[in-house]
């Protein structure tokens, strides 16, 4: 495909996937119901809604979509297309369950076999990124960009689109060393040792207080210049500050660092989760029924 015929369907795309973004938002402000797949993953209407959008505005461009979220079709049909949309109307749905904030409309051109073009909105923050084969990738915070692609109606013509979009946008990737005050103090991959960081799970609190889970299951403390080996061992730490750090083992038993060893809070219950606060407050997720409990 030439630069000008990619440019003809990022524009759809684009459109597709920020005006999605306004059903996804309405649900997610209001009082919310969720169904379960078979596979128990969460939908919920936002989802259905989201779909539906996308559909519509990528009708036109005559190439099929592929979403989980569609009818189902036939792997002897699909299997034949050359070229489709693969959509995932709302990428992080138990983020949008939880009110999290962390979720995307994702839409991608694949031509045989391989991504050509691709949209992913991000509707809480109205921040969209896009990207083409031979063009790169952007970042778009321009509130008035985005309401103009919000916007019902003819865009105009999709190469001037494209274009207009690039110079209001940000290309990626960014210089990460003049932009992020990060260092990177350890990584998630599967086996290794403490000094290669394997750290599978990791939890900060606001006065620098630091704890992971090591990826053969052991609590760590960060000491300011390494990760050190702490007792006990968890799937799970959660940290409010120094005073309020909680762990959840494989047992689903939840327990406070005391200082030197760990308190287990046998009034918890079982628990899939443990979340602290600065403040002193502890939540817990029971896995008899999955709901959060504050413990007193």
């Amino acid at each position: 495909m030439t630069t000008s015929s990619l440019a003809a369907l990022l524009a759809p795309a684009l459109r597709a996937a920020v005006q999605a973004g306004d059903p996804i938002l309405e649900v997610y402000s209001a009082e919310m119901q969720v169904e379960y797949k078979e596979d128990r993953s969460p939908l919920t209407l936002a989802d259905t809604r989201s779909h539906a959008v996308i559909a519509a505005g990528l009708a036109d461009t005559g190439i099929p979509v592929l979403s989980e979220e569609g009818k189902r079709i036939p792997y002897a049909e699909r299997g034949r297309w050359r070229r489709l949309w693969v959509v995932d109307p709302l990428d992080g749905t138990k983020e949008f369950v939880k009110r999290l904030g962390e979720f995307t409309v994702n839409i991608a051109l694949v031509e045989d076999g391989r991504p050509r073009l691709g949209a992913v909105f991000v509707p809480v923050t109205n921040r969209l990124y896009f990207g083409v084969v031979g063009e790169g990738a952007f970042r778009l915070d321009d509130p008035e960009a985005i309401a103009a692609l919000r916007a019902p109606g003819p865009a105009g013509d999709p190469a001037e689109v494209l274009a207009r979009l690039k110079t209001r946008a940000t290309r990626l990737p960014l210089d990460t060393a003049a932009h992020t005050p990060f260092v990177i103090v350890g990584s998630h991959h599967p086996g290794g040792s403490l000094d290669a960081a394997g750290i599978r799970n990791i939890a900060a609190a606001a006065d620098g207080t630091v704890w992971g889970v090591s990826s053969d299951g052991g609590i760590v403390r960060w000491n300011g210049t390494t990760f050190v080996r702490m007792p006990g061992a968890a799937v799970q730490v959660s940290v409010g500050s120094a005073a309020n750090v909680w762990a959840v083992n494989s047992a689903g038993v939840v327990s406070k660092w005391n200082g030197t060893a760990w308190d287990a809070a046998a009034d918890a219950g079982i628990c899939k989760e443990v979340a602290a606060a600065s403040d002193g407050t502890v939540l817990v997720i029971r896995a008899s029924d999955r709901k959060a409990y504050r413990r007193q």
